[in-house]
């Protein structure tokens, strides 16, 4: 078995309040998720963001950007074909429909844009650990982190 590790973000701008509000699974502690992958030696987070899409970013800059922050491991099979599938993201969309029609999802697993406990979530998927029985539509950086 193989550790995938997972960054969980909560931030005080409007968005962050917006998408802590909306959110139906306690705690609505997180705003925003991210994948810690060190294929490098130097640790890095690859994340969705609005306004940029799919991105990789240094540890030490997600850090700064959020008021708090829990990293969290996971076991999985396969650890390198989760983080390489993470970041060949790279470069792919946000998936405003995640966060602004929830009522029109049918699902979560759109491959050409990403909200960011999406990206967290293919990432397992791809690592070979399905953390959900049934998917469902909307998955939010609350309900990723209530996932053992």
């Amino acid at each position: 078995m193989d550790t995938l590790r997972v960054i969980y973000a909560r931030s005080h701008t409007l968005g962050g309040l917006w998408i802590r509000h909306h959110d139906n699974v306690a705690p609505s502690r997180w705003s925003h998720s991210g994948a810690i992958v060190d294929t490098r030696g130097d640790p890095f987070v690859v994340e969705s963001r609005a306004f940029h899409g799919v991105t990789a970013a240094p540890l030490a800059d997600f850090l700064e950007r959020y008021a708090a922050t829990e990293v969290v491991s996971y076991l999985v099979p396969d650890g390198k074909a989760g983080d390489d599938w993470a970041c060949a993201q790279v470069g792919k969309g946000y998936d405003y429909l995640a966060v602004f029609g929830r009522l029109f999802r049918q699902g979560w697993e759109e491959p050409t844009s990403w909200h960011c406990q999406e990206l967290v979530e293919g990432r397992f998927v791809a690592a070979g650990k399905r953390r959900f029985r049934a998917a469902p539509a909307i998955i939010t950086p609350n309900l990723g982190y209530t996932v053992l």
